[in-house]
């Protein structure tokens, strides 16, 4: 099983064959957060296969990254098309930070 922890403010790679492409925001301040990342290196890989997720507290106490009562109402979907896949990450409730800083743990299944 391969795991990418990211931090989205600063984020890079942190696995050779699993990585993030340039964040796409399509939302604005004062409204539910709507931002798309495409996700690379998983073009053999079902949307089953591929997991996101809010990364755990102690993953964001190694990260020295502050996790709020506003990260846990966020939401993620994997959109898989063809090859291509990206992240979805939305709220249901309007984001009224200019600055937001959270850790994503994406999953996969350890291909050999």
């Amino acid at each position: 099983m391969k795991t990418l922890l990211l931090l989205l403010a600063f984020f890079s790679p942190l696995s050779m064959a699993l990585g993030l492409g340039q964040a796409s925001l399509h939302s604005k301040l004062g409204q539910p957060l709507l931002l798309e990342i495409p996700i690379l290196g998983v073009e053999s890989l079902s949307k089953d296969e591929i997991i996101a997720s809010l990364a755990s507290l102690q993953d964001y106490q190694k990260m020295q990254v502050e996790r709020t009562a506003m990260h846990n109402d966020l939401r993620f979907n994997v959109i898989k098309k063809g090859s291509n896949a990206s992240l979805k990450i939305s709220s249901q409730r309007a984001i009224n930070e200019p600055y937001l800083e959270l850790v994503v743990q994406i999953t996969t299944p350890q291909k050999t």
